[in-house]
């Protein structure tokens, strides 16, 4: 359990004096850096951090935002491409053997056709 101690601007909490911290307890601390709008020396020194330590995790946090953010591309339709035709029917060939039915392409090669046909038999 973690104890919170509030002073006049802002909240300490026991994770400052513990040595390894958390993901989420160096992110609650660089968020209560912000807010606290002291310069990250003042910080460090009110939350007894090592100033190059907490410099380091935030630059690496910061850098691991910027990375996930940067992977995804915003797509913008093109106007043309929304202006959709309704598809146009294409020249099928429909066989019925017994209880199978087969649907082929057109353009399917008749050696192959045939050879199908005859496995069928």
């Amino acid at each position: 359990m973690t104890r919170v101690f509030v002073t006049d601007t802002f909240r300490v909490t026991e994770m400052a004096s513990r040595k390894h911290k958390t993901l989420e307890q160096w992110l609650e601390l660089i968020e209560l850096h912000k807010q606290s709008k002291l310069t990250i020396v003042d910080f460090c020194s009110q939350h007894h951090l090592v100033v190059k330590t907490f410099s380091r995790k935030r630059s690496e946090l910061m850098k691991a935002k910027e990375a996930f953010h940067s992977t995804f591309v915003k797509l913008t339709p093109k106007a043309e491409a929304l202006a959709t035709e309704p598809p146009q029917e294409v020249a099928v060939i429909n066989l019925a053997v017994g209880a199978m039915s087969l649907t082929l392409p057109l353009n399917t090669d008749p050696r192959w056709l045939g050879q199908l046909l005859r496995e069928c038999r």
